[in-house]
């Protein structure tokens, strides 16, 4: 098998593998059902949304997040026990809210 019959037949394996991956990727089944579509969050303009409510502290976190999600349906509100390890990326669509033990809002909630 000379040279230029060994390239073409590895181009042809390395397309057809490209072939299949496209298949799976864009198959029915790798795509949500109606009704199972996850919550899609967009970035979102800072001066579109406020930043910090820190008149929330003291209320139920329920509450706070349920307040926050009516105001705000793209953003991504978490509810966290206070002292509980997390990561430290910024992102503009999600609202961390810190509670206690008993469930009560112990920080200002804020973008980030």
């Amino acid at each position: 098998m000379n040279k230029s019959s060994q390239f073409s037949r590895f181009f042809m394996i390395v397309a057809l593998l490209a072939v299949i991956a496209i298949t799976i990727v864009a198959s029915p089944e790798s795509k949500p059902q109606h009704g199972q579509e996850r919550r899609q969050l967009q970035s979102l303009d800072p001066r579109s949304v406020e930043e910090k409510w820190p008149e929330l502290v003291g209320m139920s976190g329920k509450d706070v997040k349920a307040q926050l999600e009516a105001d705000n349906p793209s953003l991504d509100i978490q509810l966290v026990l206070e002292d509980t390890p997390m990561t430290m990326d910024y992102r503009t669509d999600r609202v961390r809210v810190m509670v206690n033990d008993k469930g009560m809002v112990v920080t200002a909630p804020r973008v980030g």
